[in-house]
C-alpha cells in the first residue's frame, strides 16, 4: 500500500513538471529590464551613417577586466586602484555620437523628453544639468543606470547609457578620472 501511495505521488509530481508552462521560469530567471533601457534599445536601431554608435556587453565588461585582475590604472592619477568589481557590476553600455546634422537631428528628436530637464523621465530622475560655453550636459540616473548626454546643440550630441551602475559609483569614478565614452 505504501508502495501504491508512493508511486501515485511520484506520477502527479512528474506530470505536473511536465506540463508546467517552461516560459515562466525562464521569466522569473530574467531580470526585467527598465523602460530607460528599453528606450535606449530602440534608440539603438537608429540607422544613419551620422550616428556612431559602440556597445560593449556584460561578456566584455568581464573579459576585459578579469584580464586585468581588478587594477586600473588612471591616466591623471598614474596609481593603481581596484576598481574592477564596480565594473563587473556594469551589465553594458552603449554610445552614440552624432559625426553630422542629419544624424544630430534624428538623436535629438529621440533623445528630446530627457533634455528638458524634467525631474524625472522614465523612472531615472535628474541628477546634473550643467551649460557651458554653449553645450548642454544633462545626467540622468536611477538605482541601476545613468545616462549622460552632452549637446552642442548644433550638430554633436553624444549619449552616453550605462546599465549597472548606481549613480554614487559613477561620481566617485569619474572624480578619480575615469571618462566613460569610448
Amino acid at each position: 500500500m505504501k508502495r501504491n501511495i508512493f508511486i501515485i505521488l511520484l506520477l502527479s509530481l512528474s506530470l505536473e513538471v511536465a506540463w508546467a508552462d517552461p516560459t515562466v521560469a525562464v521569466q522569473k530567471e530574467k531580470k526585467e529590464k527598465s523602460e530607460a533601457e528599453l528606450f535606449m534599445q530602440s534608440v539603438s536601431r537608429i540607422k544613419s551613417a551620422e550616428i556612431d554608435y559602440a556597445y560593449i556587453s556584460t561578456s566584455m565588461f568581464k573579459q576585459m577586466f578579469t584580464l586585468l585582475d581588478g587594477n586600473v590604472t588612471l591616466n591623471n592619477i598614474g596609481s593603481v586602484t581596484n576598481v574592477g568589481n564596480v565594473f563587473l557590476s556594469i551589465k553594458s553600455m552603449r554610445q552614440f555620437v552624432t559625426t553630422g546634422e542629419q544624424g544630430y537631428t534624428l538623436l535629438s528628436k529621440k533623445m528630446e523628453k530627457f533634455m528638458l530637464g524634467d525631474e524625472t523621465v522614465m523612472g531615472m530622475e535628474l541628477m546634473a544639468e550643467n551649460m557651458t560655453d554653449a553645450v548642454h550636459m544633462i545626467v540622468y540616473s536611477d538605482n541601476r543606470n545613468v545616462l549622460m548626454i552632452q549637446d552642442d546643440g548644433d550638430e554633436t550630441m553624444e549619449v552616453v547609457f550605462i546599465v549597472g551602475l548606481p549613480y554614487k559609483a559613477f561620481v566617485e569614478m569619474m572624480e578619480k578620472g575615469i571618462d566613460f565614452r569610448f
